[in-house]
């Protein structure tokens, strides 16, 4: 907290919600069992207050597929 406060004088604590059981339950999960895809959409969720669109879902499929088939060939 210490050097915390050296950037921001007037923090007074540092909340950590999903570490003290008090978040949506995912903080547990074993981030190697969650496909990638659903990785990224809880980041980008928790980032920007709002589900991912469809549209935005299909594009990070595609990619991602594409990236496994070209890990799988090289």
């Amino acid at each position: 907290m210490g050097k915390l406060r050296t950037a921001y004088p007037n923090a007074l604590a540092i909340e950590r919600p999903a570490l003290e059981g008090e978040g949506n339950g995912r903080a547990g999960a074993d981030h190697r069992r969650v496909r990638i895809q659903d990785l990224f959409a809880s980041f980008y969720a928790e980032v920007s207050g709002c589900p991912m669109e469809e549209a935005a879902m299909q594009t990070l499929q595609t990619l991602v597929d594409r990236l496994e088939q070209e890990a799988r060939q090289a």
